[in-house]
């Protein structure tokens, strides 16, 4: 999930670059290979097309993505019970196996194991 949401940013970040950017950076600026005079409006136009085509399809993407964006994944639940791992003698603080838990009638949680040591 999380993932996902870091690659989807990512690529929002690239779409909105390419929007004002790169979508523009097209190469046909070479010179005619004859003396056509008109050669160099049809040039203008076709890089006019592509860069216009390459902006579209860019914030057409980008539109998709913040219509149906990847969730942002929660925050990881952290514990501080407060040992001292000093004055543990055994490695293990609390330990549970085993556990089920079922919310009407259907089962969420099955055969969990949870370990607390000294140093988590």
């Amino acid at each position: 999930m999380e993932e996902d949401y870091l690659r989807q940013q990512e690529e929002i970040v690239a779409l909105r670059r390419a929007i004002r950017v790169t979508a523009r950076a097209v190469s046909h600026g070479r010179a005619p290979r004859d003396n056509d005079k008109n050669i160099p409006n049809f040039k203008a136009a076709r890089v006019q097309r592509t860069v216009s085509r390459n902006v579209r399809a860019a914030q057409e993407r980008l539109r998709r993505i913040e219509e149906h964006p990847a969730p942002k994944p929660p925050t990881p639940i952290t514990i501080s019970a407060g040992f001292r791992p000093e004055d543990m003698q055994s490695t293990s603080v609390i330990r549970a196996s085993g556990i089920h838990k079922s919310l009407g009638g259907k089962s969420v949680l099955e055969g969990i194991t949870v370990s607390v040591g000294r140093n988590t």
